[in-house]
């Protein structure tokens, strides 16, 4: 898959490619047009500081050749203060790809609940996933009456065993630097940032779960910590077969991991 990048002082973008290389995208570029300013309809969002503009490329895709033109939203640094525009950035790609999975990460319950009123007048079945009840002396689980409020939305709420950690290889390898393949997965993951780990454990959780059809799309959002910043399409798969999991599509993400 040939990529071309283009970087300008708070802007990026990427243009994929089946079959041209850098070489050959590049002297096919007729028009480079700033849309920063522009609003998210369009395809950024309008004069907010904390996330990254982008550049629209103008290609030349006569002769045949496939090319697709998307957006990916940077934000200057992780955290919930992101939350809404990754939902609303979730929200315009899962209609513009007609996707009606979406899986969201949510400790408390609120992302949930914002993820639920972005998404009410899709015909969408929203998966919410929890923090593992292990993690019940931190506080950290959902209470009982946030998770009942969240099914009578129609969500599918479920808490069950991190795909990517906390498990049995915890209980004998506790440090980080342990060798279990599903740390190992996560600490790549990580290098993305922290929400792209989630979303991906997340999608393998709800496959696992059997919330989702697996054989289809899903738009998954998480975050770091509290809150959503990471935003992702994905082929899902079961974890045995994880290595059919695609990620294919980055739709927002912290710029700072």
């Amino acid at each position: 898959m040939g990529r071309a990048s283009h970087n300008l002082e708070q802007a990026t973008i990427l243009v994929f490619s089946t079959r041209l290389t850098s070489a050959e995208i590049w002297p096919k570029v007729l028009e480079v047009e700033d849309t920063s300013s522009t609003d998210l309809e369009s395809g950024t969002i309008n004069g907010d500081r904390s996330c990254f503009g982008s550049i629209a490329l103008t290609i030349d895709t006569r002769g045949g050749d496939s090319l697709m033109r998307k957006d990916i939203y940077y934000f200057e640094e992780s955290g919930p203060e992101n939350t809404e525009q990754t939902i609303e950035i979730a929200y315009k790609r899962a209609k513009e790809l007609d996707i009606d999975q979406i899986v969201i990460a949510s400790t408390h319950g609120q992302t949930a609940h914002k993820v639920l009123d972005a998404f009410e007048n899709l015909e969408s079945k929203i998966v919410v996933v929890t923090i593992s009840q292990a993690f019940g002396k931190e506080g950290w689980i959902m209470e009982e009456k946030v998770r009942q409020e969240l099914k009578k939305r129609g969500a599918t709420v479920l808490t069950t065993l991190h795909a990517l950690g906390d498990d049995v290889n915890t209980a004998f390898a506790p440090s980080d630097k342990a060798a279990a393949f599903n740390m190992v997965v996560a600490r790549t993951l990580y290098r993305f940032s922290q929400g792209m780990k989630v979303c991906v454990e997340i999608v393998l959780m709800a496959a696992e779960n059997g919330a989702i059809d697996v054989d289809r799309e899903v738009i998954a959002i998480g975050g770091t910590g509290d809150g959503a910043d990471t935003a992702v399409a994905i082929k899902p798969a079961y974890a045995r077969d994880f290595l059919n999991l695609e990620i294919r599509e980055i739709l927002a993400k912290p710029r700072k991991a």
